[in-house]
């Protein structure tokens, strides 16, 4: 019982952010929960015909209750390197909820590149966030929107990946520096000298809708201040509803979100904001007088049979598309910011190389080598230690023979990957030789790697954005995002910690990994 309770005394603060009223909630999961967590989720080896030999093996002594949980989150890699000298480069693992696949070193690419007809990334990262399910809890009795239909173009993935990319950030550069600076204004209008100290998830969730609404819902709407917070507080109940969600039984993760973390409201107000301003879009793309907006591509996109999305539909996709970019940004800002608080010598050459630009904008601060650089190593540094969840739609066949049954979740090693290389990776990739070994952060580790190599670009050394088919279609415009507000904040502000050390990231599940929940301290200059 002791180990229950400290798994989840250890991500307490992931789930409630502080706020004492989910205290009777959690004390009620510590008790209800074991009804979960001693029936095991199904396990697809048990109904398989596959040669049992030639599945991958269930790595020995998962506890009761917690499977493989405290030795996933003790030591970094320690524990996945015992199972991958021990039971080869794939194996199994229980941790509550779920039975999954590991993949380790080269069979990571082979997996990230294999058909979407094979693995599906959509499918499972909605064990890690069920975006999806939260919503039909919250908001299903008002509206459904229609099914999808594998014959469309995806509405979320496919604008972001024909039309957010680096080559048209002009396009947006204007909205995203307005939105930043209406912020730094309302939240970090200090005078020289003075300090704050800031909850980074608030912040950042905040900062982020705050740029990215009027990208996808357009200059008329999209500074909404009750728009802008309604996306914020979604993103942020809809990550905290997975983790109850993962490990409670349907019936009670159910009921918990629908009285605690239901959407209903912030839905409501994306409907009622955007469902006008869309019918006024709609005309002006008749005119050829629209703005360029996610919304208006989503309008212009047509369906399989030639006919476009209602209103309503577009304005109800929104949400999704705001969440998934509001996440992303500000989980890896808070890394960023972080790493920053504990190195006050690079921000000041981080400083002084902004200080060069001739404009502060988002197109100027992505040329910056040793920005770019730093966010590489962020995002090499702070990854998942499981992650890239996929679901095996058909048995999976292996490159070392083994093969994973179909209906299982796949996971992963990546932060092992990152520190000890895949076949093919040059260990430095051409870079300076004076770089700090794999394990250890280097925020110029990758300045001298080429002009052709930036964080955007997915490889067998940046595993972040994921690859093939499966890469995040919104890393350029994230990316630009968080260069730019990191040079702003860096020329105005220095960047510490109460304590003076960069505070410890969190572990979920032994898994996932969230960025410190230590405030940062912003000094005006």
């Amino acid at each position: 019982m002791q180990r229950i309770q400290d798994q989840i005394d250890a991500h307490y603060w992931i789930i409630t952010n502080g706020q004492s009223w989910i205290k009777p909630v959690t004390a009620i999961t510590l008790g209800i929960v074991l009804y979960k967590l001693f029936s095991p989720a199904p396990d697809p080896r048990k109904t398989t015909t596959i040669d049992p030999k030639l599945i991958p093996e269930l790595v020995a002594y998962p506890l009761p209750i917690i499977g493989h949980v405290p030795t996933l989150s003790k030591g970094r890699n320690n524990f996945l390197k015992e199972c991958v000298d021990r039971y080869g480069p794939v194996f199994q693992l229980r941790i509550p909820g779920q039975n999954p696949y590991v993949v380790t070193g080269d069979i990571i690419p082979d997996i990230m590149k294999s058909s979407t007809k094979i693995v599906s990334f959509l499918e499972g990262i909605k064990t890690l966030i069920p975006a999806t399910h939260v919503m039909e809890l919250s908001y299903d009795h008002k509206y459904k929107a229609a099914p999808f239909n594998s014959r469309d173009k995806n509405p979320a993935i496919y604008p972001i990946k024909q039309n957010f990319k680096s080559d048209k950030i002009h396009v947006f550069s204007e909205r995203i520096q307005t939105g930043l600076h209406i912020v730094l204004k309302r939240d970090l209008d200090l005078k020289p000298g003075e300090s704050k100290s800031v909850n980074m998830w608030d912040f950042l969730t905040n900062t982020v809708s705050q740029m990215s609404c009027p990208c996808f819902a357009g200059s008329v709407v999209g500074y909404d201040s009750e728009l802008i917070s309604s996306m914020a507080v979604l993103t942020q109940k809809i990550i905290r509803a997975g983790i109850f969600l993962a490990v409670l039984p349907s019936w009670l993760g159910d009921a918990i979100v629908r009285r605690v973390f239901s959407v209903e409201k912030e839905i409501d107000i994306t409907m009622r904001l955007l469902v006008p301003e869309l019918t006024r879009t709609r005309e002006e793309i008749l005119n050829g007088t629209s703005e360029v907006t996610f919304s208006s591509m989503l309008l212009s996109l047509p369906l399989h049979d030639g006919s476009l999305r209602s209103i309503e539909e577009t304005a109800f996709w929104f949400k999704s598309i705001a969440l998934s970019s509001i996440h992303t940004t500000s989980h890896i800002s808070s890394f960023c910011l972080h790493e920053l608080s504990c190195r006050p010598e690079l921000v000041e050459t981080l400083r002084n190389e902004i200080n060069r630009l001739d404009s502060l904008n988002p197109e100027t601060t992505a040329t910056i080598p040793l920005l770019d650089s730093f966010l590489r190593e962020v995002l090499r540094c702070n990854i998942d230690y499981l992650g890239h969840h996929s679901l095996a739609l058909q048995d999976v066949q292996l490159r070392n023979g083994q093969i994973i049954p179909k209906g299982s979740l796949i996971m992963s090693a990546l932060l092992l990957a990152h520190e000890q290389g895949i076949s093919g990776q040059a260990t430095q990739d051409n870079h300076t030789k004076t770089c700090l070994p794999l394990d250890q952060f280097d925020a110029y580790r990758f300045v001298d790697a080429g002009e052709d190599t930036n964080a955007t670009d997915v490889n067998l050394a940046n595993l972040a954005f994921g690859l093939g088919a499966h890469a995040c279609p919104g890393r350029y415009f994230a990316a630009n995002e968080i260069k730019y507000m990191l040079s702003e904040l860096i020329m105005r502000f220095n960047l510490s910690t109460p304590s003076g050390k960069r505070g410890e990231n969190s572990v979920l599940l032994g898994t996932s990994v969230f960025p410190p929940k230590t405030p940062i301290v912003f000094t005006a200059i």
